[in-house]
């Protein structure tokens, strides 16, 4: 399990009516920088991706059942399909990608139409 957080702390109530379209960014962000790196054989661990929480409690889960397996395995898998595919493919996604997953946070933080509901 991965959970993205976003502070609200000290900031105004526009802002933070944004957090959950902020949150829901970069969930999809993670997940996006995440395939690459997801070992891949029938592609149900990478399609088992979602983002759950809401708010600044957004995670990203895998609910494969052998996610968990995957995801603390201490072996090569198939760079077949995903010539990137390793254990721990967040934390391989994190190094190549978290200022694209800030940059996504700060966008949304920042757009006029990410807070409005309509």
């Amino acid at each position: 399990m991965v959970k993205v957080t976003i502070s609200a702390d000290g900031i105004g109530n526009a802002l933070t009516a944004r957090i959950p379209s902020a949150s829901r960014q970069v969930q999809e962000a993670v997940i996006a920088s995440c395939e690459p790196f997801v070992p891949y054989r029938t592609g149900e661990l990478c399609r088992s991706a979602v983002p759950a929480g809401s708010g600044a409690d957004g995670m990203v889960i895998y609910t494969a059942p052998h996610a968990a397996l995957c995801y603390y395995a201490e072996r090569p898998f198939s760079k077949k399909v995903h010539p990137q595919a390793c254990a721990r493919w967040f934390e391989a996604a994190k190094a190549a990608d978290l200022a694209k997953w800030i940059a996504a946070a700060a966008s949304a933080l920042t757009d006029d139409r990410a807070g409005r509901r309509g």
